[in-house]
């Protein structure tokens, strides 16, 4: 399996201007191989176009562009926002997933001509509620995906009711197939006692290792604290409570230097294709389906691109055809050149 050559790795590496510190990590999402009766899909969109397939640069958006496109990857996550267009569809207040939807649409319409407008409707429609993805600043992938998952959940109340006075139901497709849960244990072993937490983000450190699975290892691995009482012989272990059925891993590919400025890891890691992880519960196999990156061995400036499997493909299928999203400039690729 090959390596991500520098300056593929990185992907998120803009942030605000205003303290001109921005991270450089990488985004994998990662899909559940689950039997296909279990798995929402698209219909396919045979004989794609490349050439309509990208999405304009409104003005450092490549950000923006590259998280559409890994978006896009995730069939459950589309196929629950599309299944449910009653009920937002109507709903003032969520503007943010009408915009989605129809800019994610553009390739497979004829409304192409216009990815212009739909994109600027777009930004503003995130920018309502997070007005630092408002200017033409270049900004982090990373914080932007972020930033579009909590809005998308926030509207899920609002949503309920609607879709109540419509005699119907709404699922938020973020709570349905991305939230998990980190279990955090501290155990003062002087005294037994333990103490535990939840936490909903799974960010990996680049310093530990050179592949997704030694960064899972080192990330779950126990730590020695200080506890409360005093008492040095405490521990801290971290452990994955719940699988969700997409996975996104985030690559904290920064790093300080002695003067607290930040740099860009340039380490090489390797990816996986699938990738088997244990919970509490059970352990859950997960397909690789899109990676953002950043280009650029600078933690202050730089260009987003994504790969992602292709939208005639399934993560079960054996062949599948990789697409490299690079603004409105798209070309084939394949597994195991980004792996």
């Amino acid at each position: 399996m090959a390596e991500l050559p520098p300056e593929e790795t990185g992907i998120v590496s803009k942030e605000k201007p205003v303290t001109q510190e921005k991270t450089t990590p990488t985004v994998n999402i990662l899909s559940k191989g689950e039997p296909m009766s279990q798995v929402a899909t698209i219909p396919s969109k045979k004989g794609l176009d490349l050439a309509r397939s990208g999405l304009p640069n409104i003005g450092n958006s490549c950000y923006m562009n590259a998280c559409i496109q890994a978006l896009r990857t995730i069939k459950p996550f589309m196929s629950m926002l599309s299944v449910q267009e009653n009920v937002w569809a109507n709903c003032d207040e969520a503007e943010l997933l009408r915009q989605l939807k129809t800019l994610a649409d553009v390739p497979y319409s004829s409304e192409h001509v216009h990815m212009t407008a739909l994109a600027w409707s777009f930004k503003v429609a995130v920018a309502q509620q997070a007005p630092i993805f408002g200017d033409f600043q270049q900004q982090d992938a990373h914080e932007l995906l972020m930033s579009l998952m909590e809005q998308i959940q926030s509207f899920a109340p609002i949503l309920d009711v609607f879709a109540f006075s419509l005699e119907t139901s709404y699922v938020c497709p973020v709570k349905e197939h991305m939230r998990f849960q980190m279990e955090t244990t501290r155990t003062c072993k002087s005294y037994g006692q333990m103490y535990s937490g939840i936490i909903p983000v799974l960010s990996l450190d680049l310093s530990s290792g050179r592949s997704i699975r030694k960064l899972l290892a080192h990330h779950l691995r126990e730590l020695e604290y200080r506890c409360e009482c005093g008492s040095t012989l405490s521990g801290q272990t971290a452990c994955i409570a719940t699988l969700p059925n997409v996975l996104i891993l985030h690559l904290k590919r920064f790093s300080y230097d002695s003067q607290f400025r930040m740099e860009k890891v340039m380490h090489r890691i390797q990816l996986d294709e699938d990738l088997v992880i244990q919970s509490k519960q059970k352990a859950g196999c997960f397909k690789l389906v899109s990676i953002i990156s950043h280009l650029e061995y600078s933690a202050d400036h730089g260009h987003y691109i994504c790969d992602g499997l292709g939208p005639d493909n399934s993560p079960l299928q054996p062949k599948e055809t990789w697409l490299t999203y690079d603004d409105l400039h798209v070309t084939k690729t394949s597994a195991q050149d980004i792996c």
